[in-house]
């Protein structure tokens, strides 16, 4: 499915608006009771819709879950952008990541076919009408989102580029293979040690840059300790305190976990200075900058005799990643969702124009080559093991930060100039100490 359904069917998803696949429907229905579903489920069997697939109401207290990724995603964004994101955007993205979730889990299609169907989501419930079959399955996805236990477990992202894809010469021992959605992506799972010993090793290699650091100085204190394979939650004891949703532990621990010990050798490293995605709350990241160029120019009668226009490129990557861990906790998912435009060439033009004193003359524009990219992926993988993508070689990705007074100049570059774009993700444990 292409970013752009995806995104039309999600914006769909959200809001007060009922999702149908015949017509938009009222909203009128009697008062759902209670079923045995657990605190968070409810159903009626005398909704007004037709029942002729054997369609049940159904809907899911959100209220909890929203706050609580409301409340993480000020920690989890700190020290890298967050896209100017507030409360009320931060429960929009919570509303979202579970409806992207379920719709991945049963497909687009069953939302769109002949039996009519439900789906609505906002920041205090979800309403899903459907056959039993797919309400087990959305029952079982806004379990795993809304599980305390879920903002436990995250992972460190680590977005990384090499000059060339050279590196497979000597690390690709330490690597297992992955199989992948689209073409031109590669995925491996590294065990704990070959993961360490992956991690000081590709930092060697030529070009090798990092994206998305967190602030060093975040907190001063602490480290975080990893999962242990085949044993969930394993990981070195933090004293932090405990509140009666978890969410005050895990923030602090992930303000430890995202800066090393004051004066640690390690601080602001490739291993430690990097953002986690907290189970259940999406992570955005992005990597943008301007770049002005000349784009146009047109004749004038006054002197000289043209005018010339500029436009502004918006160049760089944006990601956007989700973890969940599995039903048993031995098990992660991750979904990510990225695009890239980069400027690859700057191609300059002469445009003949006369001058008010009829002298030839000729001016440059410049016609900007894009590269761009972008793509899903879904992951399943070990909560003990380190899941390693390269999403291809694409144009040297220039730092956004930059001088304002260097931002529109050119950057000397090769047309065929390329670097690998590496991203890991590394299983944490951000349980409090007990």
């Amino acid at each position: 499915m292409t970013a752009t359904r995806r995104d039309w069917i999600a914006g769909m998803l959200l809001g007060e608006g009922l999702f149908s696949s015949s017509a938009v429907l009222s909203s009128g229905v009697v008062r759902a009771q209670g079923d045995g579903q657990g605190d968070n489920a409810q159903d009626t069997s005398n909704a007004l819709f037709p029942l002729e697939h054997g369609q049940i109401w159904r809907e899911y207290d959100l209220s909890a879950y929203v706050a609580r990724v409301s409340a993480l995603t000020g920690v989890v964004q700190s020290g890298v952008s967050d896209n100017g994101e507030g409360a009320s955007a931060a429960s929009a993205t919570a509303v979202r990541a579970i409806t992207e979730w379920i719709i991945h889990e049963t497909g687009p299609e069953i939302w769109c076919g002949e039996a009519i169907s439900v789906l609505s989501a906002t920041p205090q419930r979800l309403r899903v009408y459907h056959t039993p079959q797919v309400q087990q399955v959305v029952a079982e996805v806004v379990s795993r989102f809304t599980a305390l236990e879920t903002i436990q477990y995250g992972c460190r992202v680590r977005f990384f580029s090499v000059s060339d894809p050279q590196w497979r010469t000597t690390l690709r021992q330490y690597l297992a293979s992955v199989s992948v959605q689209n073409t031109g992506v590669m995925a491996w799972t590294l065990n704990r040690t070959n993961a360490s010993s992956f991690d000081a090793l590709i930092q060697k290699q030529s070009g090798f840059r990092t994206y998305f650091g967190v602030d060093s100085n975040l907190v001063a204190g602490g480290k975080i300790g990893n999962i242990g394979t085949g044993n969930a939650g394993q990981g070195t004891s933090l004293g932090v305190g405990t509140s009666s949703d978890g969410v005050s532990s895990v923030a602090r621990t992930i303000a430890l976990a995202t800066g090393a010990q004051a004066g640690a050798k390690d601080a602001g490293s490739f291993v430690t200075n990097a953002p986690i995605a907290v189970g259940g709350v999406a992570l955005s990241l992005q990597s943008l900058r301007n770049r002005g160029f000349i784009q146009d120019a047109y004749a004038v009668s006054g002197f000289p005799g043209y005018e010339q226009s500029t436009g502004t490129l918006v160049e760089g990557f944006t990601a956007k990643v989700t973890v969940l861990p599995g039903i048993d906790y031995q098990t992660m998912d991750a979904a990510l969702d990225y695009e890239m435009a980069i400027l690859d060439k700057m191609s300059k033009v002469g445009v003949n124009f006369t001058s008010p004193a009829g002298q030839k003359q000729q001016v440059a524009i410049e016609v900007p080559q894009i590269f761009k990219q972008d793509g899903m992926e879904r992951f399943r993988w070990p909560i003990g093991e380190t899941l390693l993508l390269s999403l291809g070689l694409v144009p040297p990705i220039e730092p956004e930060n930059r001088s304002s007074l260097l931002s529109n100049l050119p950057i000397p570059r090769q047309s065929d100039s390329r670097v690998e774009l590496l991203v890991e993700l590394d299983c944490v444990s951000l349980r409090p100490a007990s």
